[in-house]
C-alpha cells in the first residue's frame, strides 16, 4: 500500500502532536541562542533533503522521496512495505560509523562497505544518512497507524 501526503499537513500534525512533549523551544534551551537554530525538529523534508544522493536513491527506489506535481506542493511518498529495508540500512550506517563489525555482519556488510556504498564522509553523515532517516521511518509509521493520511495508489515516476 502506498501513501502520499503533502508535506506541510505531516509537519503540522508532528507538531499538533509532539508539541506538548518536545516544545520547539527545546533546541534554544541547549543553545541559549535562537540564532543558531538551523533547523526544525518537525519538518520531515529537511531530513529527506540532507542524505547523500546515493542514499536519496535507495530511499525512491524503495518507496520513499519528495516531490512537487504540477500544483507546486510539496509531497512525500511513501510505501511502508520498504520500511524494513530502509531501517536495514540506515542502521549499517550507524554500525559501520561506531565500527561495530559483529553487528554490521549480521546485516551482510562488513566494516566501510556502507560508507563506501552511500560516498559518506563525515560525522554529519551518520547524522543525515543514519539517524534522521529512522526518525523519518518511525514518524511515517506513526502517522500510518494513528493520523488522518489519504491513501492512495499511484506510482513514483
Amino acid at each position: 500500500m502506498r501513501y502520499c501526503c503533502r508535506v506541510e499537513d505531516v509537519n503540522a500534525w508532528f507538531r499538533d502532536v509532539f508539541a506538548p512533549i518536545y516544545p520547539q523551544e527545546f533546541d534554544t534551551v541547549t543553545t541559549h541562542d535562537p540564532k543558531e537554530l538551523e533547523d526544525d525538529p518537525f519538518e520531515i523534508d529537511y531530513y529527506l533533503s540532507e542524505c547523500s544522493p546515493k542514499m536519496s536513491a535507495f530511499l525512491r527506489d524503495h518507496g520513499l522521496a519528495l516531490g512537487r506535481p504540477w500544483n507546486g506542493d510539496l509531497l512525500i511518498y511513501f510505501n511502508p512495505e520498504w520500511f524494513e529495508a530502509i531501517d536495514r540500512e540506515t542502521t549499517a550506517v550507524q554500525l559501520d560509523y561506531d565500527s561495530c563489525g559483529g553487528e554490521l555482519e549480521k546485516l551482510g556488510y562488513s566494516l566501510g562497505e556502507v560508507w563506501k556504498k552511500y560516498e559518506l564522509h563525515g560525522d554529519d553523515d551518520v547524522d543525515y544518512n543514519g539517524g534522521y532517516l529512522q526518525i523519518v521511518i518511525d514518524s511515517l509509521r506513526a502517522l500510518i497507524k494513528h493520523g488522518p493520511i489519504p491513501q492512495i495508489d499511484t506510482y513514483l515516476r
